[in-house]
């Protein structure tokens, strides 16, 4: 396998665009009421309509959530841009709150942060300080699962320290 690419779960896309609709209904059907009743069902309304926006884009978007490949990663749903696994230093599971985390450090993290937009550098260093890494990769709500990105991982970084120690053989005979 070359590749190990991550769905999103339509079905939770369209739970979650449900449950928005839901909220997003009530002050275009319930006129009427007192005032205060209809200021917290417009600005529920508000809330909850970008969100419905969103889980539409994310429904109709065919662009993979992650994507493994043997020469690296990205996280299109972190806004993780393409990452070589010669840039991974060590990785390590987590979880918290019942979610398993693959943390992950790199070499030189500056190359990475610098191509992240401001919020995600800001997650980034929180993520450092809480001992999560640079990176942390989640799976939930996303197929396939946490365990097959953890077998992937370990056998492409493993292919990549052997091509990496093969060249440095062939560099030095």
């Amino acid at each position: 396998m070359n590749e190990l690419v991550f769905q999103k779960s339509a079905t939770k896309l369209l739970t979650i665009l449900l449950c928005g609709l839901v909220f997003v209904a009530p002050p275009f059907f319930l006129a009427g009421r007192s005032l205060s009743l209809q200021i917290v069902r417009w600005l529920g309304a508000a809330f909850f309509a970008p969100c419905c926006a969103r889980t539409i884009r994310a429904l109709l978007s065919k662009k993979p959530a992650m994507k493994f490949t043997m020469s690296g990663f990205e996280a299109e749903c972190y806004g993780i841009p393409v990452v070589s696994w010669e840039e991974v230093e060590t990785t390590w599971k987590r979880k918290s709150n019942s979610v398993d985390f693959l943390c992950i450090k790199l070499r030189n993290s500056e190359n990475l942060l610098a191509r992240l937009s401001a919020l995600r550098r800001r997650a980034s260093q929180l993520n450092r300080r809480l001992d999560f890494g640079e990176i942390c990769l989640a799976t939930r709500g996303l197929r396939p699962g946490f365990r097959e990105m953890v077998e992937f991982m370990e056998q492409s970084t493993t292919m990549a320290a052997n091509y990496a120690d093969g060249v440095a053989d062939a560099a030095q005979g």
